[in-house]
């Protein structure tokens, strides 16, 4: 009878853990490249996000969908639901245009599974978030390295956000 419990039980806990989503939260925010601020006095900046690719939905090697994603503000509400899209050959990112703060995206990636990254919106900045693997080129200028946010797979999410802007200018 212990046996068999403690058999049932292992089982159990088994497939709770298989049955589990794990969730990779990165905990460097993402923010804008560029330390200037534009002209203007806007209090808004933009966030640019390149999803995952779909690869659950292929239908060859040219038609892949991108991945929806979900921009959830500081205090945990739902910004913005951004679907994903539907396959074709020219696909371009959207645009938000978001109230300077701090902002978490939430998206799934097939290869780290359901992933939330802080990003950082600044007034008059555009902040590109990369989930797909397109942000590796900047990999090739070594100094700007330390500058980068890397996802647990070694692909680039983005530009590292800091305190003061100026730093990135260093």
């Amino acid at each position: 009878m212990k046996t068999t419990l403690c058999c049932l039980t292992g089982i159990l806990l088994l497939s709770l853990g298989c049955a589990t989503n794990y969730h990779t939260v990165l905990r460097d925010p993402v923010g804008p490249c560029s330390p200037e601020q534009t002209a203007g006095g806007t209090t808004s900046g933009y966030l640019v996000v390149h999803p995952s690719w779909d690869v659950g939905y292929r239908i060859d090697s040219d038609y892949v969908a991108r991945l929806p994603y979900d921009v959830f503000s500081a205090d945990g509400r739902r910004v913005r639901h951004v679907a994903g899209s539907g396959p074709g050959f020219i696909w371009r990112p959207t645009s938000l245009l978001l109230a300077a703060g701090e902002y978490r995206v939430a998206s799934y990636m097939p290869s780290l599974g359901h992933t939330a990254v802080q990003v950082q919106i600044r007034s008059g900045q555009t902040t590109t978030l990369y989930l797909d693997g397109s942000g590796n080129h900047l990999k090739k200028d070594v100094a700007a390295e330390k500058n980068l946010v890397l996802l647990p797979d070694g692909d680039v999410a983005g530009w590292r956000a800091s305190g003061d802007p100026s730093e990135k200018a260093k």
